[in-house]
């Protein structure tokens, strides 16, 4: 009798044992996505091969799925994971099983759906290997798709691509494609990262500073850097890693409102663009361009208090944010006028040439805060010879001035850029470094450490880059020693030429003079 209490007892205990190990199936979950829009796909059938699955499963709304595996899969085990959606080419993969890590799982829309390919011309180089060749044909494609998708009005042919030993800024220049170029830093080149953000760079450049080229604005390149680091980050679903205040503060908002919102917020105040008014800074004119956005986008304000809470934390708005605006402030540079070309024979040409000066935010004193310099020639021993520049005040032309000659300056982050006529490269140093080593000797106050390495590279790279004046002047600053600190804060705030960067200058020499 007890021998038969004792089975029935064991043989319930093993029922039980058994239920629950299958209720507890180890289960993979996952989200699957566009690979060019990032957004989640709904209705996507997942499975693994082999049977490994008791079912397949399907995307919810949210593109999320969860896939009951076999119960002898254990934990680590090799599943084959296999994920078909129509219009899109099938995934299979290799995955550890795992109930604690989810996957994420990017589907390619198939060849044909979409018009999402770049043509693009590569430079003979062997670096350019057939691997290369298709990566980076399929990271700019991806991204080309993806602002395309989002509004941007893009340009399938692209420059000649080009690889440099430390060169990864793209030529923007006007006349054809042919006259430009993009390069690649040869140590990135397998990058993902790198190609994106350099084709990124290339497309806001010339979005942006190419747009209205008589009426260019100082702003529109450090615009154009903001353009392109938020929507790279967005892209790969990742915070960007230039930590400059206006991409954090987007990059907010898209917390806050999600990726589409904040999207479709920056490609308005794209299609809002206009120039800055007078004496308006860049963050009011910046703040501006995004509230206008706002106006296209948000419905009845819903999303302005947020929107104003995340500028705040982010110190952009000191007391009363900027309320929306549907009209900008007049431009500060009318545009050019052509009656001067009018008068010339009509056998002669009449050339508008483009050079670009030193821009504002590249931290060189010029004309007019760097604007871009529409020149208007005409030949002939009866034609006008007129020449505007920066605040497009009429001026005679002078044969002296070379439209060739060399600019070379490097900018905050210490970027070296360098043009000459319609060539344009910026090269990687070791002032990249240095400027991330500055920025730790300021975080951990160590000011007798900034102010030597400062002092370091002024010695080597002089007035060309006023970052370290900076630094050096807020150090010195610090260790009492004033009058050394104006010297280098006045050689920032003389040169920098309303370069928003170096505002801190002009803030720490008021506070200095106000004592």
């Amino acid at each position: 009798m007890r021998r038969t209490i004792f089975n029935c007892l064991f043989l319930a205990l093993a029922c039980f044992l058994n239920r629950g190990m299958l209720a507890d199936n180890l289960k993979v979950q996952g989200l699957v996505m566009d690979r060019v829009t990032r957004s989640p796909l709904v209705g996507a059938t997942v499975s693994a091969t082999g049977g490994q699955a008791t079912r397949d499963a399907v995307t919810d709304s949210d593109g999320i799925f969860l896939l009951p595996l076999q119960q002898e899969i254990k934990p680590g085990a090799v599943v084959r994971i296999r994920v078909y959606k129509e219009g899109y080419e099938q995934y299979e993969k290799q995955e550890p099983a795992s109930a604690e890590v989810p996957l994420t799982i990017f589907l390619s829309p198939t060849k044909g759906t979409r018009d999402v390919e770049v043509k693009l011309i590569f430079k003979a180089t062997p670096l350019f290997t057939p691997r290369r060749k298709r990566l980076i044909t399929a990271e700019i494609s991806e991204l080309y798709a993806y602002f395309r998708e989002l509004g941007f009005d893009l340009e399938r042919d692209l420059p000649p691509l080009g690889i440099r030993s430390a060169e990864m800024m793209s030529g923007v220049f006007p006349r054809t494609i042919f006259d430009r170029q993009i390069n690649f830093p040869a140590k990135s080149i397998d990058d993902g990262h790198t190609i994106r953000g350099v084709y990124a760079d290339y497309v806001f450049r010339t979005l942006l500073v190419l747009r209205d080229l008589p009426a260019m604005s100082a702003y529109d390149e450090h615009s154009a850097a903001i353009f392109s680091a938020y929507y790279v980050g967005s892209f790969e679903e990742r915070k960007p890693r230039w930590n400059e205040k206006w991409v954090n503060a987007i990059w907010g908002i898209r917390q806050q409102l999600g990726k589409d919102f904040a999207d479709k917020l920056l490609l308005y105040a794209f299609k809002t663009w206009a120039e800055p008014g007078k004496e308006q800074s860049f963050d009011e004119f910046f703040s501006v361009r995004l509230h206008n956005g706002q106006f296209v986008l948000d419905n009845a304000g819903e999303h302005e208090e947020t929107i104003d809470k995340v500028m705040q934390d982010k110190g952009l708005y000191a007391n009363t944010p900027p309320r929306k605006q549907a009209q900008s402030p007049e431009p500060e540079n009318p545009k050019v006028s052509n009656s001067h070309a009018q008068t010339a024979s009509t056998k002669d040409s009449v050339d508008a040439t483009v050079h670009r000066a030193a821009p504002a935010n590249s931290g060189l004193s010029g004309r007019s805060g760097g604007n871009i310099n529409l020149e208007q020639k005409s030949e002939g021993p009866d034609s006008p010879n007129i020449a505007t520049f920066g605040d497009n005040s009429p001026v005679n032309y002078s044969p002296q001035v070379n439209p060739f000659a060399v600019i070379d300056y490097y900018d905050f982050q210490g970027v070296r850029r360098i043009q000459q006529g319609n060539q344009y490269k910026a090269v990687l140093g070791d002032e990249l470094s240095v400027f991330q080593k500055l920025q730790q000797l300021e975080k951990q106050e160590d000011w007798g450490g900034l102010r030597d390495l400062a002092l370091q590279q002024i010695a080597k790279t002089g007035e060309k880059w006023l970052t370290p004046h900076l630094y050096a002047g807020k150090a010195c600053v610090h260790l009492d020693q004033i009058d050394e600190a104006i010297k280098h804060l006045v050689l920032v705030q003389t040169k920098a030429g309303g370069n928003p960067q170096y505002s801190e200058a002009t803030t720490i020499l008021k506070q200095l003079r106000s004592k």
